[in-house]
């Protein structure tokens, strides 16, 4: 009796242990999704930062009270039914509460809080579709894509918290599904616009770009990234205004998004009739957006680099017609670049060391800077760009790129060079770019482009680039053999050095040019899709 007694024990144990670890592994996975929404909105002005509580009780689904998220370890289950989308919906269970407290609902009594709820609230319609849209939308800026999951995802959680369908004084089930598929449909479009931005970014279109963030602004979204990536456009855009005897350097200014800048090509557009009034004008606006995107969140550190490199080009810009101001540009830039330093960001960290490093060479202390350089690990890029700079006054010689070809790239068997001559749209939006007419458009062809779409963007009959995108499930290859799931070093094994990277929040941008090619990576460095393009990118006027 006693063995047997004593096996109990143990196996009552083994289970306590068990289900206390998948417990802790199921709190883990919610924290890293909460955590990972909370840092994409960065919005901490003013109120405590959110905290999310985990709660074992079996009637507990998700809930906002004061400043802590309730997920109840039910629900969490429940996301975990939606298979690859698992994380998706959680993410939209999160962020979703999470909207409630950024926009400061006043009511607690959410549709989430265990589906319990006998009258409702005059604001509580309006209150959910905003939790809803601007949810969905912080939850792709943070990597995940919410809105195909909700038509499945709404029954699972009606079902399991026994939710009638029909409850007075309470949406039903049919109700609730169709207000979040409109919702949805919002969602995806802000989406579409962020998608637009950041390929104009890969393409160098920075003004361009830069409407796009202005509209989900206007929309009513508005994240310190949203506000850091408008000033990225703008200072990115005042370098091309720099030659490269003025501005050698490659700075570590960073889009979140994260672009960084290309050295090979840095400096010498000096074809506007003013150049110089005109880049510190657009210095000048990129630091209001950033010190907007610090007063979001005084602790975002990406926003304080930028500020210092922007700070920096204004001393560079001035160090001829006023060396005082100059001066004055560079000990703001240095203060900015101290506070960057402290970030809990490893390459924030780094970056903010190189721009230290490159502000004594800005002002003629070339032999420290080399010093300060030498100092920093030689494997990080900008080190050793910037230390050739220092050396041989010349950048590196450039890694070797795949050669144009007449066989071009297309996906699901369209031209893009016959689709521009009939180009239609099923959907077109025109909109006012700083006074001047603009057109975004969006087709899947009627239906026949079952695993991609293009989007269109127009500029005042000037600047245009057609965008066509694999989806996710893409199940072709490219004319190169790449596919969904190629690791990175096949792509550079078939496609060489791409001209340009864009570092994504949720992975990278590889830009082939000489095949009109952006190939999509993960953060594992995987093939999640890609991008064919034609685009014409005359200057403004």
């Amino acid at each position: 009796m006693r063995k047997r007694g004593l096996s109990f024990c143990v196996l009552l144990l083994a289970s306590w242990t068990f289900c206390t670890a998948s417990t802790t592994y199921k709190q883990e996975t919610a924290q890293v999704v909460f955590d990972r929404l909370v840092q994409a909105r960065g919005d901490h002005s003013g109120r405590p930062l959110p905290t999310l509580a985990f709660v074992r009780n079996a009637t507990e689904l998700a809930r906002i009270q004061k400043s802590t998220i309730y997920l109840g370890e039910n629900a969490y289950d429940i996301c975990t039914s939606m298979g690859a989308d698992s994380l998706n919906a959680l993410a939209f269970l999160l962020a979703h509460e999470l909207t409630h407290y950024y926009f400061e609902h006043t009511w607690e009594e959410e549709f989430s809080k265990s589906f319990v709820s006998t009258t409702v609230d005059d604001n509580w319609l309006q209150d959910e579709i905003q939790a809803d849209l601007w949810g969905g939308l912080l939850a792709f800026t943070s990597g995940y894509r919410v809105s195909g999951v909700i038509p499945a995802f709404l029954p699972k959680l009606y079902e399991a918290y026994g939710k009638e369908s029909d409850l007075p004084g309470y949406l039903s089930l049919e109700e609730r599904i169709q207000m979040c598929q409109q919702t949805a449909a919002k969602i995806d479009q802000l989406v579409q616009f962020f998608e637009t931005a950041n390929y104009l970014v890969a393409l160098e279109m920075y003004p361009d770009a830069a409407y796009y963030y202005q509209l989900i602004r206007e929309l009513g979204y508005r994240s310190r990234e949203v506000v850091n990536n408008q000033g990225v456009c703008y200072i990115l855009e005042a370098l091309t205004l720099f030659r490269k005897a003025e501005m050698p350097y490659s700075l570590p200014i960073e889009l979140d998004l994260e672009a960084r800048i290309n050295e090979s090509r840095k400096g010498g557009g000096m074809t506007t009739e003013h150049p110089e009034q005109v880049r510190l004008d657009l210095i000048k606006k990129a630091i209001t957006y950033f010190e907007e995107a610090i007063q979001l969140d005084a602790n975002y550190t990406v926003a304080k680099l930028n500020a210092a490199c922007a700070y920096a080009l204004l001393g560079v810009a001035q160090q001829t017609a006023d060396p005082d101001l100059s001066e004055e540009h560079f000990l703001q830039a240095q203060l900015f670049a101290r506070k960057a330093t402290r970030s809990k960001n490893e390459r924030v960290k780094e970056d903010a060391a190189v721009l230290a490093a490159l502000m004594e060479a800005m002002q003629g202390e070339q032999a420290t800077a080399q010093d300060m350089l030498l100092a920093l690990p030689q494997d990080q890029p900008l080190v050793s760009i910037n230390l050739e700079v220092l050396e041989q006054g010349i950048y590196r010689a450039p890694k070797p790129q795949i050669l144009p070809t007449k066989d071009h790239e297309t996906i699901e068997q369209l031209s893009m060079d016959l689709f521009l001559q009939t180009a239609k749209f099923d959907t077109l939006i025109t909109f006012q770019a700083e006074g001047i007419p603009a057109q975004w458009g969006f087709t899947q062809q009627a239906g026949s482009l079952d695993h991609s779409y293009i989007y269109s963007h127009l500029i005042n009959q000037g600047r245009y680039a057609i965008l066509h995108i694999t989806s996710e499930a893409y199940p072709e290859e490219t004319k190169l053999g790449i596919r969904i799931g190629s690791p990175r070093s096949l792509v550079e094994e078939q496609y060489l050095h791409p001209d340009r990277e864009i570092t994504l929040a949720q992975g990278s941008f590889l830009h082939f040019p000489n095949r009109q090619i952006i190939i999509q990576l993960d953060q594992q460095q995987k093939v999640v899709g890609w991008c064919l393009y034609r685009m014409q990118n005359r200057s403004r006027g």
